[in-house]
């Protein structure tokens, strides 16, 4: 019985490819048209990085485990430091659907979505409009 339990866990819970870890690009949010457009990031804007640690999928659902890092920057380091990371799923033109996990830079997050709905991941400062996006077809 225990190893029948151990092959179906085995089979519903596999490893997903994390090769998006350095496939991303910078946003910015735009008031006007309630959603985030590409952005060029010039040295020293650059203030956190997303490493995703480990990724489960059960069906269309995916698990991502990770950790925010900070990156050195050249301007007020200390305010950046204590900001939160928020993390967004968005759709395909880059509208918020929902926020999916709150941490501290240097913070660990877990989080689950759909890969069907989410299009996008967003992870961006809290109070900031910049922002390090994902997008989900990069899962395999």
């Amino acid at each position: 019985m225990n190893k029948l339990f151990l092959i179906l866990i085995i089979l519903f819970v596999k490893n997903c490819n994390c090769n998006h870890v350095e496939k991303y690009s910078f946003v910015n949010w735009n008031n006007e048209i309630k959603s985030f457009e590409n952005i060029s990031v010039n040295l020293g804007e650059f203030h956190f990085k997303p490493n995703v640690e480990n990724c489960f999928c059960k069906g269309e659902n995916i698990t991502l485990k990770g950790k925010v890092q900070t990156v050195q920057m050249l301007q007020d380091p200390k305010k950046t430091l204590n900001s939160n990371v928020v993390i967004i799923n968005s759709d395909f033109n880059t509208k918020i659907i929902d926020t999916l996990f709150v941490t501290k830079n240097d913070g660990d997050f877990y989080f689950s979505f759909d890969k069907k709905k989410v299009k996008n991941i967003i992870y961006k400062l809290e109070d900031k409009n910049f922002g390090v996006k994902f997008k989900i077809s990069d899962f395999k």
